[in-house]
């Protein structure tokens, strides 16, 4: 297909930072075709992420994330590195993930970093179960692993990816089941570990 808009790749970070997630769009090689969003609520890490950003030529909200309305299914790709925490009594991670899958296409792409400890719960694998096809998640390197700067200690982060599907399916109670296993828990002796024992990639 020649038209242009037909190429065009539409993304969003709506936790930017300093835009560290969106760097890598740098590389590609027809970067024309990519229009690039941000959002973050530091005025001086929204200037920074422009700074950094600026072949890109993004399109950076200084606000909060939760005061911006994403119109529907416009994103052909969202990756964020949402904030841990609690905000109106719900986990941040799982109101970024509920907010930017509404406005993915169908068949787009959500890349999240969430801490596999307190995000990667009942409520959050029955989302992505049901509004997901190709889940694959993996784990941040480790101390032993050689990871300096973040290490898997620190944030238990894991990184989740999923395509969306045009419609959400019943529960997969299996699938539900394995994703679980990759949820970071400790048991009653205190000891702390994966829930199904065995350690994402």
């Amino acid at each position: 297909n020649d038209d242009p808009a037909q190429k065009l790749i539409t993304v969003l970070d709506p936790a930017a930072g300093e835009g560290d997630l969106l760097l890598p769009l740098l590389e590609l090689p027809h970067r024309e075709f990519v229009h690039c969003s941000a959002i973050e609520i530091s005025a001086e890490r929204a200037f920074i992420a422009r700074t950094r950003l600026t072949a890109l030529a993004p399109t950076l909200y200084p606000t909060a994330f939760e005061g911006v309305k994403l119109p529907k299914k416009t994103l052909s790709l969202v990756v964020t590195n949402p904030p841990y925490f609690f905000v109106n009594g719900k986990r941040a991670e799982y109101t970024f993930v509920v907010k930017t899958t509404d406005a993915l296409v169908d068949g787009g792409i959500l890349v999240a970093i969430i801490p596999a400890r307190v995000a990667w719960d009942r409520k959050m694998v029955n989302f992505w179960t049901r509004w997901f096809d190709d889940i694959r998640i993996w784990k941040f390197p480790s101390e032993a692993e050689g990871e300096e700067e973040c290490p898997f200690e620190k944030y238990t982060q894991i990184v989740v990816v999923g395509r969306k599907r045009h419609d959400p399916r019943d529960l997969d109670e299996a699938q539900v089941k394995a994703l679980l296993a990759y949820r970071w828990r400790k048991d009653a002796d205190g000891n702390e570990g994966w829930a199904g024992s065995i350690a994402p990639p």
